[in-house]
């Protein structure tokens, strides 16, 4: 088929061909179109709004969140309990802030020694994990606990229910995997296999499923309940149950 001009141009340096100049003129015209619709500055607002939120989180790292409804104690966990882990939380919060401006200082030429037996970078990749999820299991378990307990709905009942058979048998494997763990016990929703199970972890980075999503995260460490309970982790879980926010538990499993 002999050459158009409308379709093929040959320059010393490169052919553009039919395929190549409706690429290009299709660009164009989607960029006039984009420009004379309000579309163009649609996206680049959109852009400039998800720069800004990724702004927003990096100012925040290293501020810790506040829970005013539980910062002077609830029945069965009294303030000076609560401020205690407060604090130990915020600790957290601004150990990863540090580790995390520490991994970014790494120069490349500083990085290719790295290796598995020893390395200044490999020790802070693995604190990094049990600082970060230090913050964030915490917070999920300040965020379920409230002063003002009400029952659980129909719709929830009806929920675990399907999933552990009773509220008796969740209640039970909530206590027991509370009673297993060292660290913490998680209610948690697999994507994967679209059920709610009990996970346990003997540290912040121990025994964490990959993309379990955590709905009722409880904190077993003795720091949770030393001052109020000595060591009676029983009783404390007691005073537990008594206390957790089931509407919050309800709105993290609206996805189910």
């Amino acid at each position: 088929m002999p050459s158009s001009p409308l379709f093929e141009h040959s320059t010393e340096e490169t052919p553009l061909n039919r395929r190549d100049f409706f690429k290009l003129a299709g660009a164009g015209l989607s960029s006039l179109l984009l420009a004379s619709s309000g579309l163009g500055s649609l996206a680049q607002g959109a852009e400039a709004t998800k720069q800004d939120a990724c702004i927003k989180a990096e100012s925040e790292l290293g501020v810790a969140k506040r829970f005013p409804l539980i910062e002077q104690g609830i029945e069965g966990l009294s303030a000076k309990q609560i401020q205690a882990h407060l604090r130990l939380y915020e600790g957290y919060v601004k150990k990863y802030q540090s580790i995390s401006q520490e991994i970014k200082a790494f120069t490349p030429e500083q990085l290719a020694n790295v290796n598995a037996t020893y390395h200044p970078f490999r020790e802070l990749l693995v604190e990094e994990s049990f600082a970060l999820n230090g913050v964030l299991l915490h917070e999920e378990y300040f965020g379920i606990l409230t002063p003002d307990a009400k029952p659980m709905s129909s719709y929830l009942k009806s929920l675990l229910n399907q999933h552990f058979g009773s509220i008796e048998a969740f209640q039970a494997q909530l206590v027991a995997s509370a009673k297993a763990m060292r660290g913490w016990a998680i209610l948690g929703y697999c994507p994967r296999y679209k059920h709610l199970s009990f996970y346990g972890l003997d540290s912040h980075h121990m025994f964490s499923p990959v993309g379990v999503k955590p709905v009722l995260v409880v904190d077993v460490y003795e720091h949770a309940y030393l001052i109020d309970y000595g060591t009676d982790r029983a009783s404390y879980l007691n005073a537990l149950w008594k206390q957790i926010d089931w509407t919050v538990v309800e709105a993290r499993l609206s996805f189910v």
